[in-house]
């Protein structure tokens, strides 16, 4: 038994008919013939338009040996040894050295400051009851050279 049309057109064909495969295809999601009923647009991707381009920072000469940029000119006063440590990129010889980094832990009694030293692979570890007294700890301990620097594990 045929059912009667429900009078649909398949917009590609222009005349009433029961059933168009490609209609029906596009009504079930399985395809996307475009000029048939069902058709979906493809979507356009915003990302390009908010895509983030990382641009190389303009090349600034490093400052004459034994000077120094520190970002935080308070902290530099207060600590030299350690800013020194941190944002000096020249060796006494006048050879380019790599900046070390520190990273602070804080616990509820204690607070762990590891200062890294990049080219001997190697940090000098301070712990303290406050963040101003480990700061001065590592800062005296540089001073006097009597930090001790331990090397990483070689991860074998």
């Amino acid at each position: 038994m045929r059912r009667k049309s429900r009078g649909t057109v398949c917009p590609m064909h222009g005349i009433p008919s029961d059933w168009c495969g490609r209609c029906y295809a596009n009504l079930r999601g399985r395809e996307n013939n475009k000029g048939h009923r069902g058709y979906r647009p493809t979507r356009v991707s915003l990302l390009p338009l908010w895509r983030v381009v990382m641009k190389r920072p303009s090349e600034s000469k490093k400052p004459a040996k034994g000077k120094y940029l520190c970002a935080d000119t308070e902290f530099a006063m207060r600590y030299p040894a350690i800013a020194a440590h941190l944002c000096d990129g020249w060796w006494d010889d006048g050879k380019p050295r790599e900046c070390g980094s520190m990273t602070v832990r804080m616990g509820p009694d204690t607070v762990n400051l590891a200062l890294t030293e990049p080219s001997a692979k190697a940090s000098c570890y301070t712990t303290a009851g406050s963040l101003i007294e480990a700061l001065e700890l590592l800062n005296k301990a540089l001073v006097e050279e009597a930090a001790v620097f331990r090397p990483w594990k070689s991860g074998k």
